[in-house]
Formats: structure tokens, C-alpha cells, sequence
């Protein structure tokens, strides 16, 4: 059953209003403990007690340990200015448990596109940040139309777990990064929820997961009754279906998908110019986003 105090009727008719969400939609900050499919752990994205640490670091100007392999280890820096190598399996959750105060260093290249053995790091945790309703609201038509507070949120926080260049330029180049990855997301889920014969009913009166194990077909446990109520009615409106149907008209005229794995063009790029000392083509480009590909076809045959 629907818990909130509204009918969904009333979310219905409050969501017809062109732009997404509605605006006496309430801003729930939820404490929520984050855990990946294959690893939990008892840390949240909660506010740190971090009033003594200064944010506005030059990362070109912090100094590199002798022997420092940027892509095998990633350095953070702690509240006194302190500089540690890490390596070996670093995951969110490690990010996420740093001490207060302490920092990881993320190189760019000159794009503003993470680099390396950290910037795969922080392609992780943008893509973690996207899923998780405190920062990125599901119930939203587009990410443009996103409130500020949730951005601000989002810039807030990364700041204190990254070292990054505070230039306007990075965190536009920041926000539009999870825009995308709150696209992806949302995608994902009106895979898993949407199926043929499905309607709005049906997904209004899902239960909430509670313990996050097989409970069979529940909603995302951190989304409220507004926020779920808000998705499902904008997954089924005719502005979305029209939107849908475009995107996969394109998808179809796609030749060469991206057979990179998890790893960004631009640290495969960046891998490719430090190793030959200088900046692969077109042609180099396409070649190296599909080396590792056919490598595991043909270990097939």
C-alpha cells in the first residue's frame, strides 16, 4: 500500500506540469548506508565534521613520493598536508571511509577528463553518486531541470573526498558527467521495473526493500513515495514514450559501441601518449578502443 499522506492521485496531477517534478515535491536528505552488489559496508555519505580542512587545493602543486606509479596507486592527502600512496583494489567504499580530512588527488588531462589509476576511481564513484536519490533525484524529466541544491550537494561532497582543479570549467564538466550517469541509471531501472503488461499500478504499490536481499520485485529502498511516484508517472507519460522511441532509432544506427570495458577513452588515450610519447590519431584512437576486444575473441577460438 501507498504510505504517504497524498494519494497518488494528487502526485499524478501535481507531476502533469511540463518540466518534471513538481515544486512543493519535499527534499527528503536521506542518511542512507550505501553498499554495492558484491561488497557491503557500514559507511554512508553523512556530513563530515571537516571545518578545519582546506578544500581549495592546487593539485599540480602537491608533491609527488619518490617512486610513485599513477597507474598502480592513486596518492591522497590528509588534513596536515600529509601524502600517502594507496594501491592495490580501491574501491567507493574505501573513498567513502577515508578519514575526515583526507583526500584523494585526481590528474585530468587538458579536456577536464579523469586520468589514470584515480580517474578510473573517480568514473566510479561519479557513477555511484548518481545512484543514490540524496544527489540525484529519479523523479525529474531531464537533469537540466534538477534543483541546484541537489548540484551543490554533489559538489560539496566530492570536494571533500577528491582533489581536483576548483575551476567553474571542472564542475561543469563534473555535473554533466552525472547527469549522464543519472541517465543511465534511470534506464536501468525501467528495464528492470517496465516490462510488457506492467502498469502504473502496478509500480505505485511496490513495496520498499527493506533488508536488501531477494524480497522479490521491490523499489529502490532509499526512493520516498514522492520521489518513486514522481518516476513512474514521467516513465509512463506520452513525452517520455516519444523521447524513448527516438533514442532507440538512434541506438539502432550505432555501428561501433564502446568495447573499452571499464575503462574510459580518455585514460586508455592517456595510457597510449605517455607509452609512445605522442598523441594517437583517428585511426590509433579506433584501433585502441578495440584491441582488448578482439584480444578476448580470439582467445576464443
Amino acid at each position: 500500500m501507498f504510505r504517504s499522506k497524498r494519494t497518488f492521485e494528487e502526485y499524478q496531477h501535481l507531476l502533469e506540469n511540463e518540466g518534471g517534478a513538481p515544486n512543493d515535491f519535499t527534499v527528503h536528505d536521506i542518511d542512507e548506508t550505501y553498499s554495492e552488489e558484491d561488497n557491503h559496508y557500514n559507511h554512508d555519505y553523512g556530513d563530515d565534521d571537516d571545518s578545519d580542512v582546506v578544500f581549495d587545493l592546487d593539485p599540480s602543486l602537491i608533491p609527488l613520493p619518490e617512486g610513485f606509479n599513477d597507474d598502480e596507486e592513486v596518492l591522497t592527502i590528509d588534513a596536515q598536508g600529509n601524502v600517502s600512496k594507496l594501491r592495490g583494489r580501491i574501491t567507493v567504499n574505501v573513498v567513502i571511509g577515508l578519514d575526515v580530512g583526507t583526500r584523494i588527488l585526481v590528474p585530468m588531462n587538458k579536456l577536464l577528463q579523469p586520468v589514470k589509476k584515480a580517474g578510473g576511481l573517480f568514473n566510479r564513484f561519479l557513477a555511484n553518486i548518481a545512484k543514490r536519490p540524496r544527489f540525484c533525484p529519479i523523479n525529474y524529466s531531464d537533469w537540466r531541470v534538477v534543483p541546484t541544491l541537489y548540484k551543490n550537494r554533489i559538489l560539496d561532497y566530492i570536494k571533500k573526498k577528491f582533489v581536483l582543479p576548483s575551476t567553474d570549467s571542472a564542475k561543469d564538466k563534473i555535473l554533466s558527467t552525472i547527469g549522464e550517469r543519472l541517465r543511465g541509471y534511470k534506464h536501468s531501472l525501467r528495464q528492470k521495473y517496465i516490462q510488457k503488461g506492467t502498469t502504473k499500478e502496478d509500480l505505485y504499490n511496490l513495496p520498499i526493500s527493506k533488508s536488501g536481499g531477494n524480497e522479490g520485485l521491490v523499489r529502490p529502498k532509499d526512493v520516498d513515495d514522492a520521489m518513486w511516484a514522481g518516476f513512474v508517472t514521467l516513465s509512463f507519460s506520452p513525452g517520455f514514450e516519444k523521447k524513448s522511441q527516438h533514442g532507440k532509432n538512434a541506438r539502432e544506427k550505432l555501428t561501433h559501441s564502446h568495447t573499452n570495458g571499464s575503462e574510459s577513452f580518455a585514460i586508455s588515450f592517456d595510457k597510449f601518449e605517455r607509452k609512445h610519447k605522442w598523441k594517437p590519431g583517428p585511426i590509433e584512437r579506433f584501433i585502441q578502443t578495440l584491441i582488448d576486444y578482439y584480444k578476448s575473441s580470439f582467445s576464443e577460438w
